[in-house]
């Protein structure tokens, strides 16, 4: 794999791991937010119903008035509550509920209670359950007031689109976000990698017929003028080895070239006639003699 490519795809890798992560925190800290805000105004809306309830002596008296509220008694998407006496007695129902009802929240429940649910007209949603007191209407005496317990329970169906669409716009907008960052990436190694591009240019167009030519490309970044200055340093040692090459072959040429001449000159009289044995014999130790003249 080039340089390039490492570049990129770490670098463009390590941008969608950023993204994903951000993301991930991102659309927690807002769908928790949104069930919070959900659960509260659930929560709001029971406390506001419980001041409804008064009591009466011994006796407790429930003021709903449904026309007031018609998401607890219309029959498309409807809303549900039921309010309980402290011993489960329901002392409510909402006609939405039907012949069902809303189960109270355990004995050992905190408040305000908080689950989802499934309601009973088969939707997911959420239920909120709140402990109070009754208003007194007992003036003058001394009444011991009973605990009353307000559940609601409210699809869920919205927050959970809102959500859906939520996530979805933050893929769109991490997708495209990936998208710009390898586009502008890709432009800056690029535009990052062109000093290497001419430097290979250059060394590729070096002769090796011209040991004298050096690496020069202008200004260039700090990492690569080490490199640039290594290379135009291993130039100037090869330039100077060769030059250091011809010399000495002049030089050995120039010292052969008296003892080969003086064996070929030799050895062209010893042929230019016939000689006896003994000639022959002083022509070839005048030969050992320049040889071993040579390799001295």
């Amino acid at each position: 794999m080039s340089l390039r490519a490492r570049l990129l795809t770490g670098t463009i890798a390590g941008t969608a791991t950023v993204l994903l992560c951000a993301g991930i925190v991102l659309y927690w800290v807002i769908r928790e937010r949104l069930w919070n805000e959900f659960d509260q105004a659930l929560c709001a809306r029971a406390s506001s119903l419980a001041s409804l309830v008064e009591q009466e002596d011994d006796d407790i008296e429930v003021d709903v008035d449904y026309r007031a509220m018609p998401e607890f008694d219309q029959a498309e998407r409807p809303e549900y509550l039921q309010i309980w006496l402290g011993d489960g007695t329901t002392l409510v129902r909402s006609p939405s509920l039907g012949a069902g009802n809303l189960a109270p929240p355990p004995p050992e429940a905190r408040y305000p209670f908080v689950s989802s649910v499934g309601l009973p007209d088969g939707r997911p949603g959420r239920f909120v359950a709140i402990a109070a007191f009754p208003r007194l209407d007992s003036p003058g005496k001394r009444v011991q007031p009973r605990r009353i317990v307000v559940g609601m329970a409210k699809a869920t169906a919205d927050l959970v689109a809102t959500l859906g669409r939520i996530r979805w716009l933050m893929i769109a907008v991490a997708l495209a976000a990936l998208g710009l960052s390898a586009g502008l990436l890709f432009a800056t190694v690029g535009r990052g990698m062109r000093p290497l591009d001419r430097l290979a240019g250059t060394i590729g167009g070096l002769r090796p017929d011209d040991l004298s030519s050096r690496i020069d490309l202008g200004p260039l970044p700090g990492e690569l003028v080490p490199v640039v200055d290594q290379m135009n340093s291993l130039l100037a040692r090869i330039e100077a080895a060769v030059q250091r090459e011809k010399a000495f072959t002049a030089d050995v040429a120039h010292e052969l070239r008296t003892p080969l001449a003086g064996l070929r000159s030799t050895l062209e009289v010893s042929l230019s006639r016939e000689r006896d044995s003994q000639a022959y014999r002083a022509d070839l130790s005048e030969c050992l003699k320049i040889n071993g003249q040579m390799q001295a």
